[in-house]
């Protein structure tokens, strides 16, 4: 009841301000160039770093490390400064490292649709060229059982409990009755960090409408699908223009249809994973199953199947081309009051005349313990092949390169390149590093068990089908089957 009447006041104030006209300026205040704040979460290490007493004797430190065709920030190594602030961090990181170890770091890159093939070449041959390998997330299950990776737990160069180590990952990905740790995330590469969903909103917008701005949802907890949907539902402006829903080819950005959300397929299972839902349990000997499902995710499903199969509060919009129904382009040309995507996204909103705020992903309810923010399936972690022999010097670098970033890298990604440049105020600062304490690593993702799933879930709910216990009922024998592959190799 309250919602109700709290969604009926807005759109009142919404009838009153529709007219205002568009606004350029920072509606609650001038932001653009912010004061860098020094108490959000990045996990910047407290203690001293001891480095070992090695000397490599000036030898190239090869690192394998893929590009992609998305924009991505994937870069690791500067031969000298430019005068932009990440990439001069990145430069002081390694000339730290280079001269501790007396080594020269280099980049082996290689595109993202090659990366497979490399990394088997490099395994079939037994080439012993690279000292380190950055691998997308959702091909390391295939590589791990074919015995590809080093098992990192016994490579006592890397310090794997440390905060410089993604501890959720680790946590996750230790499975079995024998656990290993075959790849650990980190910020080396800064990609880890970009592929991160989160949800950003116009500030102009929003106080076009007269809404408050969610920050403080966030902050006491309460920041929820109903919350979301609230928003949305208000922010969903068509002006009897249906063209979107019938005709994507020839949607003109020029129209007149606001969303209410615009984002794509993925926005699917970020907001399951964002709702504390997970299709990949462990139970207390670490064996992972199937979940055979819950009220709660029956609950969750129905909620988003309610929601989103809405259009025009909600739009799948990943079609690119000439008509320009992108989601990016979309909340650039101010037609949706939110997007799903990325946090990479950020970085083309640069140019964007209007003030942007990020969010974490809701969640499905007050009484859910913490956010939860889904990982890319493309994203970077860092691996160790099994022809490595010289492993402790590839852990020893590798560890040092993980805490200068935690130490000179990532904050200078939150302080000054995602803040001053992209962010527009200080409580999307805030935002950012709930965002990151939050990351979630999906493990059935990983190892390709729930791949099944995943394909079927965005269609379903886009299209109202709440069914997931259906869904998990189909699926179960496959699923199964790719577990106990799996499982074969760990035990």
């Amino acid at each position: 009841m309250k919602l109700r009447v709290f969604l009926m006041l807005i759109l009142i104030l919404f009838i009153l301000t529709a007219c205002a006209g568009s606004k350029t300026e920072d509606p609650y205040g001038s932001a653009e160039t912010p004061q860098i704040i020094d108490d959000i979460s990045t996990q910047q290490p407290e203690e001293e770093y001891i480095y070992p007493d090695s000397d490599y004797g000036g030898i190239d430190f090869k690192i394998l490390n893929y590009t992609t065709p998305w924009n991505f920030y994937t870069d690791i190594v500067f031969e000298s400064e430019s005068g932009e602030a990440l990439d001069d961090s990145i430069y002081k990181r390694n000339r730290t490292v280079e001269e501790k170890f007396n080594i020269n770091i280099v980049e082996v890159p290689v595109d993202i649709g090659q990366l497979t093939s490399t990394i088997n070449k490099s395994i079939a041959a037994n080439d012993d060229i690279y000292d380190a390998v950055f691998c997308s997330i959702g091909s390391l299950g295939s590589f791990v059982v074919m015995n590809a990776f080093y098992n990192l737990d016994q490579i006592p160069s890397i310090q794997l409990e440390k905060p410089w180590w993604n501890q959720n990952m680790r946590e996750a990905s230790r499975i079995g009755r024998n656990p290993a740790t075959y790849f650990a995330a980190c910020d080396i590469n800064l990609m880890s960090l970009q592929s991160v969903f989160c949800l950003y909103f116009n500030e102009n917008m929003f106080a076009d409408l007269g809404l408050e701005r969610p920050y403080d949802l966030v902050k006491e907890g309460k920041w929820t699908y109903d919350a979301l949907y609230g928003y949305v539902k208000v922010g969903a402006q068509l002006n009897g223009d249906t063209q979107f829903a019938t005709n994507l080819a020839s949607w003109d950005i020029n129209g007149s249809s606001v969303f209410g959300m615009a984002t794509y397929s993925n926005f699917a299972p970020a907001m399951i994973i964002g709702g504390g839902e997970s299709f990949i349990l462990k139970d207390s000997d670490n064996m992972p199953y199937l979940t055979p499902g819950s009220e709660r995710l029956t609950n969750v499903f129905e909620k988003l199947a309610d929601m989103i199969k809405n259009k025009g509060e909600f739009v799948d919009s990943n079609v690119h081309g000439d008509s320009g129904f992108l989601y990016t382009t979309i909340f650039r040309a101010r037609r949706a009051l939110f997007i799903g995507g990325e946090i990479k996204e950020a970085f083309n909103f640069k140019d964007m005349d209007d003030t942007f705020g990020i969010l974490p992903f809701p969640k499905y309810d007050e009484k859910q313990d913490k956010y939860h923010s889904m990982q890319w399936e493309g994203a970077a972690v860092m691996v160790i092949l099994s022809n490595r022999n010289d492993t402790e010097k590839s852990g020893a670098v590798m560890d040092a390169l993980a805490y200068e970033s935690t130490k000179i890298v990532t904050p200078t990604f939150f302080d000054l390149t995602m803040t001053q440049k992209r962010l527009r105020n200080d409580e999307s600062i805030e935002m950012m590093g709930v965002i990151r304490d939050s990351i979630y690593f999906d493990i059935g993702v990983a190892y390709g068990w729930t791949g099944r799933i995943r394909e079927r879930v965005p269609g379903m709910l886009w299209s109202g089908d709440g069914a997931v216990a259906t869904l998990l009922e189909k699926v179960a024998g496959a699923v199964q089957k790719e577990i106990d592959k799996t499982m074969q190799f760990f035990d």
